[in-house]
């Protein structure tokens, strides 16, 4: 504690900053590039003899973009600490599910959690996999207190039913598809980034004023501007097909108003 560090290249979730200040550790920020993508020799030219954890997450959060794997092995590789991979949003991509290359590289720990694509928020299960050595370390440190039996048998259940799930993505896909084309026409967006989440980033003229007019009229979206690179960016989360509809007809309109003005 107030010795050892951990890396976070920028921007992303914010739970990794505040995990490592409840534990005294240093944080140390790497800013991504400038089209958010993972530059590894940035990221480890940052490493020192006390960084203990890298914390990458892709998909990332806010962004949406899975970082390219040549740059994560490049990390994973280099590094001699431990690599936490962050996949909550993994369901959403076509692209690479690192848990399943555990075996390649000892430093490896990949996270997920049922409460993307599973819909299963409330339960605040999530997922790790990593080697036998990392599993031990943990096992050691971990709390006593396992997962209810509630919680245990509602997991179980849903893994029964995956083709259920696999609709809802499909769907999330779909509708995410037509988000960014409807945000694309808009008048008052500059840039929409691609995305392998449930969510969508885009870079506004005004992204203050579109997200107080959005609130006014009960749609809550995120205002990312405050994070590295992020000005005038909102987050932009699949809905329900009502919620969805009801979004684009209000993007819309607000873009008439800015347009006659």
């Amino acid at each position: 504690p107030g010795k050892s560090n951990v890396i976070l290249p920028e921007p992303t979730y914010g739970m990794y900053e505040v995990a490592a200040n409840v534990q005294n550790c240093l944080v140390k920020k790497v800013l991504l590039n400038n089209d958010f993508s993972l530059n590894a020799e940035e990221v480890l030219s940052a490493t020192n003899a006390d960084t203990r954890i890298i914390f990458i997450c892709s998909p990332n959060n806010p962004t949406g973009n899975e970082f390219e794997p040549e740059e994560i092995e490049k990390v994973l590789k280099s590094f001699k600490g431990i690599v936490v991979l962050d996949q909550a949003y993994a369901d959403f991509s076509e692209k690479t599910k690192w848990r399943n290359r555990i075996g390649e590289f000892p430093n490896l720990a990949v996270l997920q959690t049922f409460s993307k694509a599973w819909g299963m928020a409330a339960l605040r299960v999530g997922i790790l996999f990593t080697n036998p050595e990392i599993i031990n370390i943990l096992m050691r440190i971990k709390l006593p207190y396992n997962m209810n039996e509630l919680t245990q048998q509602a997991v179980l259940d849903a893994l029964k039913d995956q083709n259920r799930v696999q609709n809802w993505i499909q769907f999330i896909k779909t509708e995410r598809a037509e988000l960014i084309e409807v945000l694309k026409d808009l008048y008052m967006v500059k840039e929409v980034f691609p995305t392998d989440a449930n969510y969508v980033l885009a870079r506004f003229n005004n992204a203050e004023l579109v997200y107080n007019t959005l609130k006014e009229k009960g749609i809550i979206v995120r205002n990312r501007s405050q994070q590295p690179l992020c000005e005038n960016t909102l987050r932009i989360s699949i809905g329900t097909p009502v919620e969805n509809n009801t979004l684009f007809e209000e993007l819309k309109e607000i873009d008439n108003n800015l347009k006659t003005k």
